[in-house]
């Protein structure tokens, strides 16, 4: 594959997802995400609310339609759980009560080029952690710490990631730990800035899309990740990123996605 037939890349952490590469997807979407997207070869078009607008940087709204054009152009689009801490820092600081917020696009300057490395880049998460934290730390001054600290927490995602199957009763995580279920739920979030059970549901996500990608079918994704048939992970993977996994499929020659844990 030559420089300029480069693979998209799409890594998936828990509670965020970083794509970088072309779009696929120009059809009028929303999803439960809020979403960061920079130009990262210059400006893109974008449709809310029936108007366009030409930006190189904005913030869009969870469940919120829109069109994001721009496909001869590479992007990077992260997209956080709304529900997560940082998602509603975001939002609270840039949107309020509107749809979107178009950034000044010289404050992402010193990352632009970061992100367009990761086009070339050997495949790595923590190099593509780096770059969204560095978009994160652009928009924010405060947020919590990258990685968890109290012991208990680190324990628990440690079992979490080594189970076969990620669908658990809460009830039982808390007697693995020893700790009450409102408590090990208030403890979860505070150290890691998403609830629990959504963390549950992006593990699934992670592998059911792994396992897509290395040619499992999407009934086989589906039973082996804790959902309850194929239709029900399309739904909400649609429901979480605006798209159905088939999309993605169909790109799959020029796209490369990696589960890079929380």
């Amino acid at each position: 594959m030559t420089m300029n037939q480069k693979k998209s890349k799409l890594f998936f952490f828990g509670g965020m997802a970083l794509f970088l590469g072309r779009s696929t997807d120009t059809n009028k979407h929303k999803h439960h995400a809020l979403q960061i997207g920079l130009g990262l070869s210059g400006e893109f078009k974008l449709k809310s609310d029936d108007l366009w607008t030409r930006s190189r940087a904005v913030i869009i709204k969870a469940n919120h339609p829109h069109i994001m054009t721009g496909v001869e152009d590479d992007q990077a689009i992260l997209l956080l759980d709304s529900e997560t801490d940082i998602a509603r820092q975001i939002h609270d600081k840039y949107l309020h009560d509107r749809s979107f917020h178009a950034l000044e696009s010289p404050l992402f300057f010193p990352v632009y080029d970061k992100l367009a490395s990761l086009l070339y880049t050997a495949q790595s998460c923590q190099t593509a952690k780096t770059a969204m934290e560095a978009i994160l730390d652009t928009l924010l001054t405060e947020r919590l710490p990258s990685e968890p600290k109290d012991p208990r927490i680190l324990k628990v995602i440690d079992f979490l990631s080594g189970l076969d199957e990620k669908k658990i009763s809460l009830m039982d995580i808390s007697n693995f730990i020893c700790l009450s279920e409102s408590r090990l739920t208030h403890l979860f979030k505070a150290q890691t800035g998403i609830p629990i059970r959504r963390y549950l549901l992006w593990l699934r996500l992670m592998e059911a899309i792994c396992l897509i990608f290395n040619k499992a079918s999407f009934t086989r994704a589906a039973h082996e990740t804790g959902f309850a048939d194929s239709a029900h992970l399309s739904r909400t993977f649609k429901q979480m990123f605006g798209m159905a996994p088939n999309k993605i499929l169909k790109n799959s020659r020029f796209i490369q996605a990696f589960s890079c844990g929380s």
